[in-house]
This record gives structure tokens, sequence and C-alpha cells, in this order.
């Protein structure tokens, strides 16, 4: 099973990808209904996450928290931390809380993808991020032979050691304050930033998107995927375009 969770596209194709290559099943864990997970002899365990602030986004650790896991002895657990600059200390905070779990980890592999943070990142221009989705592959291509051949150790690259996500919690938590978000008068009030939220953060009042909580992930779920682009953070996002992998088919053929 490879479990993923994808705010705009790249960990969805990546762990479909490696299921398809390695005769798995590539599960969201916003769709995944069960408290438990049992695996098959030979089967292997996949967590593909995306890194945030340095570290584990919130849901991911708490899907992993709440969910018990039945693993056979010869389980192969890998996990893929996906990056834009940094893997920072996800790849650590994943193997901390598998750990936990009393869960050992086989492998971890890190995966450069855009960087959606468009508050500081500008995926304006078409060809700068197929350059990078170019990268992507290669790395996805090199990740996934490892993976067929179960290949153990620590394979991530612009890691940075763990105390680090202590240190980047702080400004986490700030950038999570929904109220960094505005709507601008270009909305239609579709609704597809409430149905889309992981977090059920949003709601539609008057026709118009509200955050009825504090915080969100921040993962820029609602702004990427709004039709009219309405959906702004800060005063830089407007600039720096939208970004949803599935608009970058050609990096797939």
């Amino acid at each position: 099973m490879i479990l993923y969770f994808s705010a705009t596209g790249n960990n969805k194709y990546i762990a479909q990808k490696i299921a398809g290559l390695t005769a798995d099943a590539a599960v969201s864990i916003e769709e995944y209904k069960e408290n438990q997970i049992c695996l098959k002899e030979g089967e292997n365990l996949g967590i593909i996450v995306p890194t945030y602030f340095l570290e584990l986004p919130p849901n991911m650790v708490s899907f992993l928290n709440d969910v018990t896991f039945v693993l056979p002895n010869n389980t192969y657990v890998f996990g893929v931390v996906t990056y834009g600059s940094t893997s920072g200390a996800c790849g650590a905070h994943l193997k901390s809380v598998l750990n936990n779990k009393g869960i050992n980890t086989d492998a971890l592999f890190s995966i450069i993808t855009p960087d959606t943070w468009t508050i500081a990142y500008d995926l304006s221009d078409p060809k700068q991020v197929n350059k990078i989705l170019m990268r992507t592959e290669a790395q996805l291509a090199q990740t996934i032979e490892k993976i067929k051949k179960r290949k153990k150790g620590d394979f991530r690259t612009r890691q940075l050691p763990f105390f680090v996500k202590w240190i980047w919690d702080v400004a986490y938590q700030k950038a999570r304050q929904t109220s960094h978000f505005h709507v601008e008068d270009s909305c239609i009030g579709c609704g597809l930033c409430k149905k889309n939220c992981p977090e059920k953060a949003i709601e539609i009042q008057n026709g118009r998107p509200v955050w009825r909580k504090d915080k969100c992930l921040v993962c820029l779920r609602c702004l990427h995927s709004c039709p009219e682009f309405s959906i702004q953070y800060g005063d830089k996002t407007a600039a720096h375009g939208q970004y949803r992998h599935e608009m970058y088919r050609e990096v797939r053929k």
C-alpha cells in the first residue's frame, strides 16, 4: 500500500507512478476511512508526503498516529518526501512518527517538485516549472528502481537534522493562521475551496468563502484550485501564479 497526501497533485502522481510499477495500490489518506491497515506477506508500505516548513504536514502526523498497522515481518517500509528547496527534517520526522508506532523505516527518499508555496516561489513561467518537473521525473525513476529492489538506507538529498523541526515549527504555526487569506471580487462562489479543503476550514457565506478555523494546513490547495484565482495569501501570490500537476501533462508522456 502506498499512502499519500497531495494538495496540488505532485504526490498523487508520484504515489500512483510508484504503485503502478511495483504492483501496489496508491491510497490518499483523505479517502482512507478504516482505522486499521493490515498488509499481506510481501507487500510494501510506502508513505509519500510533501515537506511543509521542513516537517510533516499535521494531517499526515494525525493519520499515522490514529491508524493501527498490522505488518508482516518482511514488509518493506519506505518514505518519499517531496520538496521545493529542501527536504528539511521531513524524512526524519516521518521516521520518528513510525518508530513511535513500532515500525522500522527501511528506506527514505526525496524527490524535488515545483514548490507550491507561492508566497515565496514564482510558478508563473510554465517553462521553468517544466524544467523542475523533468528533474522530478528523473529522480522518481531512480527512486522506483531502488524500491523495486527493496534497497535499504537513507537516500535523501538536501535534508536537515531533526532538531530544525522545533525551530521552524514556530514559523509554521504563524503561517497556518487563516487570517492571511483573502478573497478577491472575481470569486464566483463555486464552493470548490470548501469542498476540497483537507481541514474543512472553509465555509461559504453569502456566496463567498470564509475561513471558519483559525488555522489550516496552509497547503494552498484552495488557492491553486480556484477556477478564477480569486483566493490569495498575503500580497505576493497573485503575481506568482497557480499550479496543479495535471496542468503539465507533457512531462508524463
